[in-house]
């Protein structure tokens, strides 16, 4: 696994070696620092929503690679992460360490919700990148044009081929 999973050692398969509730601080300033990636992210994915008037223009690259390494973070989060909170959050914890893995498992669970963001974002920018812009015909890009980017034409090709 990555070595920004709670995995000791970077291990790839098998069982993940659970960390110790040492750790919880790490594994907190590791899962602070994602977060602070992921909301950037996602600032700068939004300057490419569809509905924006200004959006910017993706390639499909630049979203499928947002689409994969975020769909791998989004399960490490969901297999891993949380998983750990879960482990640790135990009645014979002392009183510093419950508040420690209480704000660990926040953090792991506001990490989750802006990958949940970033990906359902990327997914909505996917029908639209530069690739999908430059097959649309022009005469679909004037009516999106005049009736806005909810337009969608009945039939893609708008005649071509048929005949």
């Amino acid at each position: 696994m990555a070595a920004s999973s709670p995995h000791a050692g970077g291990e790839t398969a098998g069982e993940p070696r659970w960390q110790s509730v040492a750790a919880v601080g790490m594994l907190t300033s590791m899962v602070t620092e994602q977060l602070e990636h992921t909301r950037t992210q996602l600032t700068l994915m939004e300057q490419a929503r569809p509905s924006r008037r200004d959006a910017r223009i993706l390639d499909d690259e630049t979203v499928s690679e947002t689409l994969r390494v975020y769909g791998q973070m989004a399960d490490d989060y969901r297999d891993l992460f949380a998983e750990q909170a879960r482990r640790w959050q135990r009645p014979d914890l002392t009183a510093p360490e419950r508040v420690q893995v209480g704000a660990y498992a926040e953090l792991v669970a506001q990490q989750r919700a802006a990958l949940a963001d970033l990906l359902a974002l990327t997914r909505e920018i996917a029908p639209h990148t530069i690739e999908k812009v430059m097959a649309t015909s022009d005469a679909e890009l004037g009516l999106q044009a005049l009736l806005g980017p909810r337009f969608r034409a009945p039939n893609t090709d708008c005649g071509r081929g048929a005949g």
